[in-house]
């Protein structure tokens, strides 16, 4: 994501710098340190969000999981109604 860093116009932040009398070698480092610092953290915080690509595949992998699942409960009531068939005959059958 660095395309997406902020940026600091570091030309700028060095003549308030040198006008507010500092040095112009010490202005333009101390605008370069903190162009490196606002794009280090601006990246960090950046790389916490999710992407379209990230929830495409969430997306996706959840699908997948859910069709499992819902396969996995289809058989368990299909085998769960024919144990119930099954107990239901015997009753019937050693009752009557």
């Amino acid at each position: 994501m660095k395309n997406a860093a902020m940026k600091l116009d570091t030309l700028a932040y060095s003549k308030k710098l040198i006008s507010a009398g500092c040095d112009q070698k010490l202005a333009e480092a101390h605008a370069s340190a903190q162009q490196d610092v606002l794009v280090e953290i601006s990246e960090d915080y950046l790389s916490q969000f999710a992407t379209k690509q990230d929830v495409a595949m969430l997306k996706q992998d959840m699908d997948a999981k859910f069709a499992l699942f819902e396969q996995k409960v289809v058989f368990r009531l299909g085998a769960l109604m024919v144990t119930l068939f099954f107990i239901t005959i015997a009753i019937l059958k050693f009752h009557w």
